[in-house]
């Protein structure tokens, strides 16, 4: 008699989670009419999409946590450049260009802080 193929799965994989995470798992895959090990398996392949009962679900921090760290000191520091070349600055209208040009890099500077802030860094 011919059947699906049978899997082997002999990986197991171990997670530590919150007692919070854990019920919300269990409740999850309770109302799916799944086990917790069969609805954290169709997650984990994209079978079945998470609902709202799950916690959110914080990204990774980038790759290059490191460069966006420098990238925002060195914005600070052109700020402060930009910011001591408004103050000598005779013109209006060079003052003006100053200006919004100091307006543009802390919008960028705010940015990034948002960036970098939205994820855990390690």
């Amino acid at each position: 008699m011919k059947g699906a193929p049978k899997r082997h799965r002999d990986r197991v994989v171990s997670v530590r989670l919150s007692p919070a995470e854990s019920q919300a798992i269990d409740d999850e895959a309770r109302q799916r009419a799944m086990s917790k090990g069969q609805f954290l398996r169709a997650l984990a392949m994209r079978e079945v999409a998470p609902s709202q009962l799950l916690p959110s679900i914080r990204p990774r921090p980038p790759r290059d946590a490191d460069v966006l760290r420098a990238l925002a000191g060195q914005i600070g520091r052109i700020g402060a450049s930009l910011n001591q070349l408004a103050q000598v600055t005779n013109g209006d209208e060079q003052r003006a260009d100053l200006a919004s040009a100091l307006a543009d890099l802390a919008a960028m500077r705010d940015a990034l802080r948002g960036a970098l802030a939205s994820t855990k860094l390690p």
